[in-house]
């Protein structure tokens, strides 16, 4: 019995051990540059937040969560700071909630927040805002996004502003995606989807 106790104990440790805490991310596009992400030196990009949160590690169940305040997002083909690169924002991490809306200038507070004040305008990015594929490197387990307005895409892909699916035939996880309070408007693709695309089998 002890020394089943003593393993139990051993294997329980090295999995705490190996557990990455959920973090909390802020970004304000108005805010000086060189934040950290943190709530009084916020990130002036998602881009960044999704970044750091994909160098933290994936936490273990609990999402990463990311607080963006009101403003408007751009490509930095439009003089923005935001990289959609050719297929927009990956989102990699196990169950990023993206929440829009928050005053910023130092208040994340959820009393003056705004629905759908974040506005992503894609204009000439030539790509989707976010997307989820799923495969054995990008597991993601339900992310949510709330709060946003996706604005102007304009391009080839599944998905206006969001394409969700899978690819490499790795289709033995659910895919799923919370989208909430948003505003879609003035989405166009060659493809499928004008604001969302859900590929599944």
């Amino acid at each position: 019995m002890k020394k089943m106790m003593i393993r139990m104990f051993m294997c329980t440790s090295a999995l705490v051990a190996g557990m990455v805490s959920a973090k909390d991310w802020y970004v304000d596009v108005n805010a000086p540059g060189g934040g950290d992400g943190s709530a009084g030196a916020p990130f002036t990009s998602i881009t960044a937040a999704v970044a750091a949160g994909d160098l933290a590690g994936p936490p273990q169940w609990d999402p990463d969560n990311i607080y963006v305040a009101a403003g408007t997002y751009t490509s930095n083909k439009n003089g923005g700071n935001e990289d959609f690169g050719s297929e927009g924002i990956e989102l990699r991490q196990f169950g990023y909630t993206l929440r829009g809306g928050y005053a910023g200038d130092g208040d994340w507070s959820e009393g003056n927040r705004v629905m759908r004040s974040t506005v992503i305008d894609l204009t000439l990015a030539e790509a989707r805002a976010f997307y989820l594929f799923k495969n054995y490197e990008s597991r993601n387990l339900n992310p949510v996004i709330e709060g946003f307005s996706f604005i102007n895409a304009d391009h080839d892909l599944n998905g206006g502003a969001i394409g969700i699916g899978w690819i490499n035939g790795h289709d033995w996880e659910n895919c799923g995606m919370i989208v909430r309070d948003c505003l879609f408007s003035n989405n166009v693709t060659r493809g499928n989807g004008g604001g969302i695309f859900f590929y599944a089998t």
